[in-house]
């Protein structure tokens, strides 16, 4: 696929397959990154994982609530 000059930066970051990205599980502490190609098959073998950093980062935000309610 040709891409042009001025649509290069776009393509590189919203298109480009061989981009290198965060897992969008980023912000929960998940340090995976990949070629842009590879992470559908992260998200499906890394779901249990995803799931207990989003559940720790509950835990910590409801210890974090309860312990600003009490003074």
């Amino acid at each position: 696929t040709k891409i042009l000059r001025n649509q290069a930066l776009s393509h590189i970051s919203t298109d480009c397959s061989h981009s290198v990205v965060k897992c969008p599980f980023a912000p929960h502490a998940c340090a995976f990154e990949s070629a842009r190609k590879d992470m559908s098959a992260h998200l499906t073998t890394a779901t249990n994982a995803h799931l207990d950093l989003v559940a720790n980062k509950l835990h910590l935000l409801t210890l974090q609530l309860q312990n600003n309610n009490s003074n």
